[in-house]
């Protein structure tokens, strides 16, 4: 229960104020929900690289759901992870509202050499309207994801909240770049896709809610 989280200070697990300070362990939540988590500028030290996890690198975070409450942040916003770097993420569901400036996602702000696997989000995600975004750069709004780069995203994962921004909203994934995979392309050990009984993908990843941005949107990925 972290429902104090609304009237006092709230300190992330892990921050990229230097490397140091990255989390860098493993957490299988065992299936349980955390209620109440509330992150807003007035009750966090750094309003960049904001989640329940501030900045990881090369952690392991699974098997546990995000319920009520909301996260608010400026750059590197998502409810589970802010900045996430050779970080496996499996199992986690959110329901938080998450809004931010620059690269914001239901379940990480931004990522690098990650995995998002069994991922679902149904909050409502948000790129401030008022943000100042420089003229060489996006803002990076997704479902899932702000952005990712050199990383993927498979398993039953998909998006039932609504997003929007200014520039690279999708439902999925904001910005996909540098070899980043989305979707599920199963092989058996001769090479032949694998499939249901009834000839359907074992998997599913997928958008239900509306998306909508000033440029570069998209129902998957801006």
């Amino acid at each position: 229960d972290l429902n104090s989280t609304a009237q006092n200070d709230f300190y992330a697990i892990g921050n990229d104020k230097n490397e140091d300070n990255k989390f860098t362990g493993n957490v299988d939540g065992l299936g349980f929900d955390v209620y109440g988590l509330n992150i807003t500028s007035k009750n966090v030290n750094n309003t960049d690289s904001v989640g329940l996890f501030g900045a990881t690198d090369g952690a392991l975070i699974r098997n546990f759901n995000l319920i009520s409450g909301s996260v608010t942040g400026k750059e590197n916003v998502g409810a589970v992870v802010g900045n996430a770097k050779n970080t496996t993420i499996e199992n986690v569901t959110n329901t938080l509202a998450v809004t931010g400036d620059q690269n914001v996602g239901g379940i990480i702000g931004s990522g690098e050499n990650v995995t998002l696997n069994n991922v679902k989000n149904t909050g409502a995600i948000s790129g401030n309207e008022n943000a100042v975004i420089a003229k060489d750069e996006t803002q990076n709004v997704g479902g899932l994801a702000g952005s990712m780069s050199n990383s993927t995203l498979k398993g039953e994962s998909y998006n039932l909240g609504n997003v929007e921004g200014i520039s690279n909203v999708g439902g999925l994934v904001g910005e996909a770049k540098e070899n980043t995979i989305i979707g599920n392309a199963l092989k058996d050990e001769k090479g032949d896709s694998i499939k249901n009984e009834d000839g359907s993908d074992p998997f599913q990843i997928y958008n239900h809610l509306d998306v909508t941005g000033d440029y570069n949107v998209g129902g998957i990925v801006g």
